[in-house]
């Protein structure tokens, strides 16, 4: 192992000379192409070289300066950690209301992703995007620790009078909201009559929201205190791979909701 010194000594030089180093990751150039394609005065670049030849990640080649063997090894990982490190900032107000050990979903999956927060003038953005993507679905999967009225009856409306179907997986907590509270019972129970509404109950807690809509585009949610904070949506098909993964794993664990179940806990 390198010492400690060495590593930082590394990491300090790859970092003020980054944009030098991806240049000559995608071919050698010369010092003139350099200068110009980076725009930087020649000085700057003459002792950006200096520094990455220093630690043996840059040599000169027939004319042109290119990327060592262990440059371009450590220029990419490198890179790609900076790439890392951009996407936990952008997301932070998501991922600080979940743990590593709950959501280890690779970060640069959602690069892309489009991340909904409250606003000063529109608190419930995410709650009204969610509701806004929800209408538009013909079938949606999800597994959730919580729910809305206003999404309960959108997802009503869509499944007792369009014809969509859904598959929800959720907490006793929240199970007990939609099959005793009257402002959810009667629409769970006209839901779960067409037969294109399957309620899965897990007996455990559900850590975040996750949603697929129409095999295609998947929304993460995450509350503080069973508050919506933030969603994040994407049509990346890796993180619909792992939704659906997700999604059936806590559907084995669970137990199916009937019509006739519901009619009994009705009564009961």
């Amino acid at each position: 192992m390198g010492s400690p010194n060495r590593v930082i000594e590394t990491v300090e030089v790859l970092y003020r000379r980054v944009g030098v180093l991806t240049c000559l990751l995608e071919e050698p150039r010369d010092k003139r192409t350099l200068v110009e394609e980076l725009d930087i005065p020649r000085s700057t670049l003459d002792r950006a070289i200096r520094e990455l030849e220093s630690i043996n990640v840059v040599t000169y080649d027939k004319g042109k300066y290119t990327a060592t063997p262990v440059g371009e090894r450590l220029g990419r990982n490198f890179i790609a950690f900076l790439d890392r490190i951009e996407v936990a900032i952008e997301l932070e107000p998501f991922l600080q209301l979940v743990s590593v050990d709950e959501f280890n979903l690779d970060l640069q999956l959602l690069a892309d992703a489009e991340l909904v927060v409250p606003a000063d003038k529109n608190p419930y953005a995410m709650i009204n995007r969610h509701v806004q993507l929800l209408g538009e679905a013909d079938q949606v999967r999800g597994m959730l620790p919580l729910v809305g009225l206003h999404g309960h009856q959108t997802a009503h409306e869509r499944i007792v009078e369009n014809g969509a179907e859904d598959e929800l997986i959720v907490e006793p907590g929240v199970a007990e909201v939609l099959i005793s509270d009257p402002q959810f019972a009667e629409l769970t129970e006209e839901m779960l009559a067409t037969g294109r509404f399957d309620l899965f109950i897990y007996e455990g807690t559900i850590p975040y929201f996750v949603g697929i809509f129409d095999d295609e585009t998947v929304q993460i949610g995450v509350d503080e205190n069973g508050e919506p904070r933030a969603i994040l949506e994407t049509d990346r098909q890796e993180v619909q791979d792992w939704a659906h993964h997700m999604i059936t794993g806590y559907k084995q664990q669970a137990t199916s909701l009937t019509q006739t179940a519901l009619h009994d806990q009705l009564k009961a």
